[in-house]
């Protein structure tokens, strides 16, 4: 019982922040976009942004001088996803992850790649056949960008800062042990910052967070919870 109340008052509390920083938002009015959630705990303070895509995810997370976006929207979310990044003052992106290849998801990452300085992207292991996706692709290497496909355990650092995020799923060959479902194939992330921790779970399913309980149940005790597909 204490850990359903403990994971409600979770989800109450960034359904909260959500509402709060992303209703009305409109970048090209906005100068001065504010995060929904500070980490302040000295140079491991991080910030992050859940950037208000419509029907889609984008998370920006702001640290030490790094910046690593997870997700952009669909297509036509492009324009909102790089003047949010913009009015931010991004320059750089240390790190741009799509989860998984749902348009809603990746689709507005081909604007962001051909806008900003991006040193790597982070992908699913598994093939997919989508123009759009296709269109992802042929950017990223057109712009000489590393493609990086991660496995369990492995990390991306925000610069000098200490905070790091850690790919707690699905594994490489997700669909020999998940399925043909693209969702089952999201990357999940943990992003551990000054003593405080966020999950982001792209789309991720029932039998994935299953497999995680299992495997490594401390990894997902966490502050704050991006809830898996929008929240369905």
């Amino acid at each position: 019982m204490k850990k359903k109340t403990n994971l409600t008052l979770v989800l109450a509390v960034f359904l909260l922040a959500a509402a709060v920083f992303s209703r009305g938002f409109l970048p090209s009015k906005v100068p001065s976009p504010h995060p929904a959630q500070v980490i302040p705990s000295g140079q491991h303070a991080a910030s992050i942004h859940f950037i208000d895509v419509g029907q889609g995810d984008a998370s920006l997370i702001v640290s030490g001088g790094s910046a690593v976006l997870i997700d952009g929207g669909d297509t036509a979310a492009g324009d909102t996803v790089v003047d949010y990044l913009s009015h931010c003052g991004i320059a750089k992106l240390d790190a741009v992850v799509a989860t998984h290849p749902h348009e809603d998801h990746y689709g507005g990452l081909i604007d962001v790649l051909e806008t900003f300085d991006v040193t790597a992207v982070y992908l699913s292991d598994e093939a997919f056949t989508a123009p759009s996706y296709e269109r992802l692709l042929d950017t990223i290497e057109s712009r000489g960008i590393s493609s990086v496909f991660p496995d369990i355990g492995d990390t991306i650092s925000l610069g000098s800062s200490g905070a790091m995020l850690t790919v707690l799923a699905p594994g490489a060959h997700s669909r020999n042990r998940y399925g043909d479902d693209p969702n089952t194939w999201s990357l999940v992330l943990r992003l551990d910052a000054g003593g405080c921790s966020a999950l982001f779970t792209g789309d991720t399913t029932a039998s994935v967070e299953q497999s995680m309980v299992k495997s490594n149940p401390a990894m997902l005790d966490c502050d704050i919870l991006k809830v898996a597909h929008h929240g369905s």
